[in-house]
């Protein structure tokens, strides 16, 4: 991919919930790059992390591992 043409980027997003008893991972080492002029379609069950992933793109969730960048 040439980064120049690159809009969103972002690597290793981890999301994990922990109580007294239960770690649940709602993502888990995700990596997406999305080009200019690309569509993009987030699909899947419920519980899978859908709003969560679109959360992380709109950066209003406090993430353990996050690095991503957005141009334009």
């Amino acid at each position: 991919m040439n980064t120049a043409e690159c809009l969103i980027n972002l690597k290793n997003l981890s999301k994990v919930y922990r109580t007294e008893s239960v770690e649940t991972t709602a993502l888990n080492a995700i990596n997406i790059e999305v080009e200019k002029g690309e569509f993009v379609a987030v699909m899947g069950p419920f519980g899978y992390g859908k709003s969560k992933l679109l959360n992380a793109l709109g950066a209003a969730l406090t993430f353990l591992t996050v690095m991503w960048s957005l141009k334009n």
